[in-house]
């Protein structure tokens, strides 16, 4: 048949041969009928909606979805996925429909569809039917389910204010727990508290004596705020340029020759004027010597020590920069010394104002009684800081140690001993006494030897010669 007549019959809604319809005909949307067409090798027709087409190598497959169908398989499985596509082959004369697969048919015969009052029941059996809008068809199941069940809006409503308590006490408990966690945790900037708020009326001294950066560095050199350390440093370098500046003027204009600028006082006073920077500094900027040096410990340590730095947070590092450098070029009463000071400056920089006040004034009396006359390990004892030579195993532990080795030696000696003696043959319980003799007999002094009569006959001990020879 030429492709004019095709085409015609096309129009009309003839049956034409599958493979002979002209592509343009085929387009998205058109509903067509697979008159004669094959689904794993058996006879059935096919009914549906173009929505895609594929054409490899001159071989055309339209992407088919699915509105009726006389083959039940067909039926079945589009019932298991209803949105599924099929692939329907246009088969021409040389096909011989051995492929074969779940959503792949082959079409022979195929024509337009007609309108749905026009054509078989077959061609829309696989269409949902929708009940009409304005008829609800489980009305009457509500309307029952209600007169059965009349409190289960109010067990809803129970069952919803219970959850919705649930979730309170959650919520309430969770942010007790994050409180107690930010109690807990110390403030790394120290900006910010996280003490706890101690009684003021001296029974809780313990939690008193710690305060917060903020509280006791505020406005200083050591303030937490890195923007106020930096403006109290910038004005501290201000000063000590203007004394520079003053002390450079004064040395100039003294050396025009007056005889006052070669005087002594003048002397002491030029020597004064150089000691006098860290005073005035220390005077006009409070902590920014100790920031600076502060600042300047931890460099070392980190640089020694490899660890980790936050910047712009300021710590006490004052032992460890002792434990690290001082300790090992220090000795005697002067390690003692340093070792206080850092620990005073640590506890002063972790907001311990009273601890630091009670470590300097102990070691001042410690002092004290050295000079005194006291032995140093006595003097010691007055001080806050333990010995810097200390055993990490307590002195408990250490004695508990003893004891066990004083027991374990005991029950080896007494098992070594000879079978018939025992413990008390050698203590105070038994024995012979010291007035006892080898005989068993009692005695002292010189009866002890010879017994009661003296020395026997043929005794030639020293005391029977004396006794025969008696001197003159």
């Amino acid at each position: 048949m030429r492709s004019e007549d095709v085409g015609a019959a096309w129009t009309r809604g003839d049956e034409v041969v599958a493979g002979q319809v002209p592509l343009l005909e085929l387009g998205r949307g058109v509903q067509v009928v697979f008159t004669s067409a094959m689904y794993y090798h058996q006879e059935c027709k096919v009914a549906g909606a173009i929505i895609g087409m594929d054409v490899v190598e001159g071989e055309t497959t339209l992407r088919l979805q699915l509105r009726g169908t006389t083959h039940e398989g067909l039926l079945k499985l589009h019932s298991a996925g209803p949105l599924e596509e099929f692939r329907v082959h246009l088969c021409r004369q040389d096909c011989n429909k051995e492929e074969v697969a779940d959503y792949l048919i082959h079409a022979t015969t195929m024509r337009k569809m007609k309108e749905d009052a026009k054509e078989e029941g077959w061609v829309t059996n696989l269409l949902k039917v929708r009940p009409a809008d304005d008829v609800d068809e489980l009305g009457q199941l509500r309307q029952r389910q209600q007169q059965l069940d009349p409190e289960r809006k109010e067990e809803e409503r129970l069952k919803q204010k219970k959850k919705k308590e649930k979730d309170k006490k959650v919520k309430e408990k969770d942010r007790k727990e994050k409180k107690i966690r930010k109690e807990k945790e110390e403030p790394q900037d120290g900006s910010s508290s996280s003490l706890k708020e101690a009684a003021l009326d001296g029974t809780q001294a313990r939690l008193a004596a710690r305060k917060t950066h903020m509280a006791v560095f505020a406005g200083t050199g050591l303030d937490p705020r890195e923007k106020v350390r930096r403006r109290v440093a910038s004005r501290a370098r201000t000063v000590v340029k203007k004394k520079r500046h003053k002390s450079r003027s004064s040395s100039s204009s003294g050396s025009s020759g007056s005889s006052r600028a070669h005087s002594p006082e003048a002397a002491d006073e030029g020597v004064f004027h150089q000691g006098s920077k860290v005073r005035l500094v220390a005077a006009s900027q409070p902590g920014a010597l100790a920031c600076q040096a502060l600042s300047h410990m931890r460099g070392l340590l980190l640089s020694e020590i490899g660890s980790a730095d936050q910047p712009g947070v300021l710590k006490g590092c004052a032992v460890a920069y002792y434990r690290q450098c001082l300790q090992r070029k220090s000795s005697g009463p002067a390690q003692r010394e340093l070792f206080t000071i850092a620990a005073a400056v640590d506890q002063a920089m972790s907001g311990n104002v009273a601890g630091c006040l009670d470590t300097l004034l102990q070691r001042m009396k410690s002092s004290e009684s050295t000079l005194a006359g006291t032995h140093w390990t006595v003097s010691q004892r007055l001080e806050i800081l333990p010995q810097d030579h200390v055993l990490l195993t307590p002195l408990p532990e250490m004695t508990t140690a003893r004891k066990d080795v004083f027991e374990e030696t005991k029950m080896k000696y007494l098992a070594s001993m000879p079978e018939g003696r025992n413990a008390s043959a050698s203590g105070k319980g038994g024995g012979k006494g010291k007035a006892e003799g080898k005989d068993g007999s009692r005695g002292s002094g010189k009866d002890r030897r010879w017994g009661k009569g003296g020395p026997q006959k043929g005794d030639t001990s020293k005391k029977g010669k004396e006794e025969s020879n008696p001197k003159v």
